[in-house]
């Protein structure tokens, strides 16, 4: 382990330390959500420093074991972590550290894997907590909805200051000279347009507010060539509108033809301005697909390997059967710039065979690791549903749809990079996501109570009257 790491992790447990003592859990969350989405990636990219992405699973860390320690001590802290999604999210990290220790995984990979697969996870019960109360559920919404507001200066500003539009990343953190995490900045806008659709659709935002939201995530998405986007958020929303659709099929149908609009204009912007007059707009589609699942593609200069050829590269040379199903370790398949690379990573160096998320959890934990997070992550997304079917609230039901629609955004990351394993921002954002659904059915619970409470009191007990005696007399 290098100096600099050490003297990372002693500082962090200082500060850590201080503030632990402090702040009460819900100022720490904050805190530790201001630092995840903004102040991290700026320090990134505007102050080159990449181990700022150390402190992210540290907050998280401090945030859980606080919120663990306050519940100790205040036994009328009581969370609900009831829910498909928490057991599987248990069951991935027990097979995690199954894999890791049948593996014998080195002391620089079980670093790795503590701050990548389990200290972001802490984050589920305090989130659970919080997101049991009203108010502090819509003031996560408000921070999502700020976070795509906030986007805009800065994007203006490196689109200004850069040709590379791999390197416009908004809050989210990069290298201005080569790229960044692009694919960040396209989820959290997916997930602020989100939000403002599910404020209209509970009433809370006018229909021209939403539709000012998706113009400017719009505006985001156009010079960062974000195309991914024109996929993720129609399929989402259809998710999060697929009741309301059927209910009122007119503003429906209104707002789907505003992001319908957009998308056409984007690719029309692409195809004049940033296209080759050579090569047709669907020759150009089709490039782009063809590289997307490109088995073959691996540079060996720059290290860069296609989707495809992450998971091809694991099919033709996985190893032993046992070593497909469970893999060889949580961290094999990682190159670090801080810490030695993993097994998997030394053999393939300097080429990224872990560049999906996919790939990478095929290495490390195998097929049967794959197959639970997959599963924990779709339970997620039926858990979400299952609170917006039974709830009698239409705010409850909105907000289901909402988490259900945020969730569902998960399932194409697996394929499209690495970063629901690797990347902090996207690892808050899910956790988050699981704390909030086991808040919200912890919501929808307590109005089933009081919607019973008040049944009883407007029809009154039961009266137990007495029953006529039916059996024959004799005469």
């Amino acid at each position: 382990m290098t100096a600099s790491i050490l003297l990372l992790l002693a500082t962090t447990a200082l500060i850590g330390g201080v503030v632990f003592l402090v702040m009460p859990t819900r100022q720490l969350f904050v805190l530790a959500f201001a630092y995840t989405t903004v102040i991290m990636g700026l320090g990134h990219f505007y102050l080159g420093e990449e181990r700022v992405y150390w402190l992210a699973p540290a907050f998280a860390a401090v945030v859980g074991v606080h919120f663990f320690l306050a519940a100790r001590l205040n036994k009328s802290l009581r969370v609900s972590t009831d829910g498909l999604h928490f057991k599987l999210m248990l069951f991935f990290l027990a097979w995690a550290t199954f894999t890791s220790v049948l593996n014998v995984i080195p002391q620089a990979q079980a670093i790795l894997a503590i701050k990548n697969y389990y200290m972001m996870w802490l984050l589920v019960v305090p989130c659970a907590y919080l997101a049991s109360s009203e108010k502090n559920f819509l003031n996560i919404e408000r921070f999502l909805v700020l976070l795509l507001l906030l986007q805009v200066p800065f994007v203006i500003q490196q689109a200004l200051s850069t040709d590379n539009w791999d390197a416009i990343v908004g809050t989210y953190g990069g290298d201005p000279e080569t790229s960044g995490n692009s694919g960040t900045l396209l989820v959290f806008l997916a997930v602020g347009v989100l939000v403002a659709v599910s404020w209209w659709q509970q009433g809370r935002l006018s229909l021209w507010l939403a539709g000012v939201a998706i113009g400017l995530a719009f505006l985001i998405v156009l010079p960062a060539e974000l195309k991914g986007f024109f996929i993720i958020l129609p399929l989402a929303m259809a998710v999060l509108l697929r009741r309301l659709i059927f209910r009122a099929p007119g503003q429906s149908a209104l707002l789907m033809l505003l992001v319908g609009v957009g998308i056409y204009g984007a690719i029309g912007f692409y195809d004049t301005a940033l296209g080759d007059d050579s090569v047709g707009r669907n020759a150009r589609i089709e490039r782009s697909f063809e590289y997307f699942f490109d088995s073959r593609f691996a540079d060996i200069k720059t290290g860069e390997v296609s989707r495809g050829a992450s998971v091809a590269i694991w099919y033709e040379d996985g190893g032993t059967s046992a070593s497909r199903l469970v893999g060889y370790g949580l961290g094999a398949s990682r190159l670090s710039a801080t810490l030695a690379n993993g097994e998997i990573a030394q053999k393939y160096a300097p080429l990224a065979v872990n560049s999906t998320t996919i790939a990478q959890l095929l290495w490390d934990t195998g097929i049967i690791g794959l197959l639970i997070y997959v599963a924990m992550l779709s339970a997620a997304i039926i858990e979400s549903m299952k609170i917006a079917r039974r709830s009698t609230s239409k705010i409850i039901r909105a907000r289901a749809d909402l988490l259900a629609s945020i969730a569902f955004i998960f399932l194409p990351l697996l394929i499209y990079n690495r970063s629901l394993v690797d990347g902090p921002t996207i690892q808050f954002l899910v956790a988050l996501t699981f704390g909030m659904i086991c808040g919200l059915k912890r919501q929808a619970q307590v109005h089933r109570d009081h919607v019973t409470r008040q049944d009883r009191l407007v029809t009154g007990p039961a009266i137990a009257l007495p029953q006529p005696d039916l059996r024959p007399r004799r005469t």
